[in-house]
């Protein structure tokens, strides 16, 4: 076979089940295969079978050819060879496991893969907090002589984000897994090299994590940052602050740190905001499982309503038109601004949820006061630009859907699971929506 482009295979491939994880197989089909391979999809073999190593003896026929590699599972063993075939065609690296932090150790991927500029997916990857800053300062000493031109887009976690610390221009960063505790060190990474377009899911667990929105974008992101997508996922319960205030906040709260905290990325053109509302189990379902706590005697008595109101009343009235304008008003080059704010109550049946989505687009507003007999002033022109007047107008789901797709606003997986729960019309229509 000499015109196959595109090959996957699997561990069920192998012809033998007693020998289902055996990668002696596909060894000897990549080596034997005369055909100019442009993508390669490997998947479920076992954890550890198939290495850089591995890819690097069996892959070397390729190496002018092979565009995409997607693995779903990989492990190094870098200080076992050297490499002799670098793959100069490979623009895209899609790996959704990696075992041994000593993969992302950015020499050896230089050399393997030197014209990546396409995309960059990792996952899987686990390294103790104390080595983060001894992995950095490396990966940052072997992208001094060289580093990859740039990216179209790089899926990786915070954690790898700033242990790569990438040098290169990168259009789109789609940071997986919510964060929370290691939101400092995306600041740094943001610093250091912000993306054109940043995807961010953030876990806000009550009132006291609005902090971390306080200082997560440093000054440089204004200066690179266009396009944010940010998906924000909190809980609805009775639990009580220090102050005996209920560990909560409100939509107001929420946009009030928000505004603060992004002010100054003046070149953001598609925002998108999601407020994802989880609401747990009512204290009256959970009371015979535990007892709850005696509440301060200083601290605001129990609201009469139930549970279910008390989560409505915390999440569901939320004004999205005056939040919009807010937005406008404090980004000058914003264009479009896509609002959502929704939850669910998984338990009991039928299950309770809410959604509410809008969009707008940004536009001038144009002044008819103008006289046309007049001839045109440079000078006027600048300060009616200084001083111009905008408004926003109200987008279709139809034309939502567009802007979503052209400016890509994707979620990630994790959060596209969560999000089509609630906003798929065939499946608001089996859920009881109690708006």
């Amino acid at each position: 076979m000499t015109t196959l482009r595109e090959l996957v295979v699997t561990s069920g491939s192998n012809a033998s089940p007693h020998d289902q994880y055996n990668p002696e197989a596909l060894g000897i089909l990549l080596t034997t295969l005369q055909s100019p391979l442009q993508e390669l999809w490997i998947a479920d073999y076992q954890q550890e079978q198939i290495s850089l190593g591995f890819l690097h003896d069996h892959l070397f026929r390729f190496a002018p050819t092979l565009d995409f590699l997607n693995l779903v599972d990989l492990s190094s063993d870098i200080f076992l060879f050297p490499v002799t075939t670098p793959f100069m065609a490979m623009r895209s690296l899609r790996v959704s496991s990696v075992r041994h932090f000593s993969f992302f150790r950015l020499d050896i991927l230089l050399r393997l893969f030197p014209k990546l500029d396409d995309t960059l997916f990792l996952k899987g990857f686990n390294l103790p907090v104390d080595e983060y800053l001894p992995s950095r300062e490396q990966n940052q000493e072997a992208q001094k002589e060289y580093t990859w031109p740039g990216f179209y887009c790089v899926t990786c976690s915070v954690a790898l984000a700033f242990t790569m610390a990438l040098r290169c221009p990168i259009r789109s960063m789609h940071v997986y897994g919510p964060v929370l505790e290691e939101a400092r060190y995306l600041t740094e990474v943001l610093r250091d090299n912000c993306p054109q377009q940043l995807l961010l899911p953030i876990k806000l667990s009550g009132h006291d994590h609005l902090q971390i929105l306080d200082g997560l974008f440093p000054p440089e992101a204004g200066d690179r940052l266009t396009h944010l997508v940010l998906f924000f996922e909190t809980s609805v319960n009775r639990r009580r602050r220090p102050s005996g205030e209920w560990d909560n906040f409100s939509w107001d709260q929420f946009m009030d740190i928000f505004v603060h905290a992004t002010k100054h990325l003046r070149h953001l053109t598609h925002l998108r905001v999601v407020l994802y509302y989880y609401i747990h189990t009512p204290a009256s379902e959970s009371a015979s499982k535990s007892a709850p706590d005696r509440p301060n005697a200083s601290a605001p008595p129990e609201p009469p309503d139930s549970d279910e109101a008390f989560a409505h009343n915390i999440a569901h009235d939320a004004d999205l038109y005056p939040t919009a304008i807010r937005l406008l008003s404090t980004f000058p080059a914003l264009e479009y601004v896509l609002l959502t704010t929704c939850g669910m109550r998984r338990f009991g049946w039928p299950w309770k949820c809410w959604y509410s989505s809008r969009v707008w687009r940004v536009q001038d507003v144009v002044s008819d006061s103008k006289d046309p007999r007049r001839a045109s002033d440079p000078l006027d022109e600048a300060l009616a630009r200084g001083s111009r007047s905008r408004t926003c107008v109200e987008l279709s789901e139809e034309a939502e859907e567009g802007v979503i797709d052209k400016e890509e606003l994707y979620f990630d997986q994790r959060e596209e699971a969560a999000f089509c729960v609630i906003c798929r019309p065939w499946v608001r229509g089996l859920i009881d929506l109690n708006k």
